[in-house]
């Protein structure tokens, strides 16, 4: 996984998790998505880094990393 691969994220809370539709903040339903560097969240230590991978993100978006 490298530093500079971006990830999709809650615009709220940052998190792969709440846009996932796993984990939902206070403010998921009126969010939008960003796009994050996994440095830029790793930073932030909200979530465990394991969420980031590519089967993670084709397990819960049904899609790849592929843009």
């Amino acid at each position: 996984m490298t530093n500079q691969r971006t990830i999709v994220v809650c615009s709220e809370c940052k998190m792969a998790t709440c846009w996932y539709g796993l984990f939902m903040c206070d403010k998921a339903q009126s969010a939008g998505v960003v796009e994050m560097t996994i440095r830029a969240l790793r930073k932030l230590k909200r979530e465990h880094p394991s969420y980031w991978t590519e089967e993670a993100v084709k397990k819960y978006t049904g899609v790849g990393n592929e843009r």
